[in-house]
């Protein structure tokens, strides 16, 4: 019965307002709707919800020693948000792009070792796309229609080195990790592929990546990250909480836009 009355509501409400004159207002609160659902929330640390969530592992680990991989290090504004908050950690900061590396070097230390490599499915070498007339954007992608359809801009092409995690960890001896984030233009996913031997072990306590519109130009569906991560829940990341997506759902989940979600190993109990 309520349910019915729900479907009739619901029918009344499209009836009325299933008009083209409403549509500038509608687009406006599905613009405003958005960033109230943690996406497009890109401004600041503050903002995507990012400090939010490092303030509360750090919580959760309570002084523990923590392994830190930041994947897509850039300029190290996540380095220095871990260093804000945990006093007990080893960082692995990966960036291929040697132009940022100038500006990484500053943060390296006995705590934080930098690597100039990048991370994905297999051991290569692989082309970098990066913006022409810029000395290391964020933007840098495996991905050249990123730059030069998305950005619309002029490409420079950078030659580096791919290694995988799985790969990094046994050359490295690093039995676990427990905060992993990636921040690779599109490419996160193929970065979890080369981490499959550390997944199937349960060796990695905490993911955390974007999802964005470069996940259209590398061919990446939210379901196919869904089903690869089965051992962890997803959330969504706001400035002071979290957004289940526990269950799947291609309206609240298929959208190309900045967001960032995290994946918590289902063994472990955090909300």
């Amino acid at each position: 019965m309520i349910k019915q009355f729900l479907l009739f509501i619901l029918y009344c409400y499209q009836y009325i307002f299933a008009r083209k004159i409403f549509y500038p207002v509608f687009k406006l609160i599905y613009q405003l709707s958005l960033r109230g659902l943690g996406i497009l929330n890109y401004q600041n640390s503050y903002i995507t919800g990012e400090q939010y969530l490092i303030s509360r592992l750090s919580q959760y680990y309570s002084g523990n020693h923590v392994t830190v991989f930041d994947v897509g290090a850039n300029k190290g504004d996540y380095i220095k948000d871990i260093r804000r908050y945990f006093s007990n950690t080893t960082i692995h900061a990966f960036e291929p792009n040697h132009k940022l590396l100038s500006v990484l070097i500053k943060y390296k230390d006995k705590k934080t070792n930098i690597i100039s490599q990048g991370l994905s499915d297999r051991k290569s070498k692989m082309t970098l796309y990066d913006v022409a007339d810029n000395s290391g954007s964020e933007h840098a992608s495996l991905y050249k229609e990123v730059i030069s359809i998305y950005h619309k801009k002029k490409i420079r092409t950078i030659s580096v080195n791919i290694n995988t995690i799985d790969a990094y960890c046994k050359e490295n001896g690093i039995p676990s990790v427990q905060i992993l984030k990636i921040d690779t233009e599109g490419n996160e996913l193929k970065v979890l592929y080369g981490a499959k031997a550390m997944l199937n072990k349960h060796m990695i306590d905490f993911i955390q990546f974007e999802f964005n519109s470069m996940n259209v130009y590398s061919g990446v569906f939210f379901k196919m990250i869904y089903n690869y991560l089965d051992n962890y829940w997803l959330y969504r990341l706001l400035p002071d909480g979290l957004i289940s997506l526990r269950e799947y759902n291609s309206i609240n989940t298929e959208i190309y836009a900045f967001q960032n979600i995290i994946a918590v190993r289902k063994n472990i109990l955090f909300k």
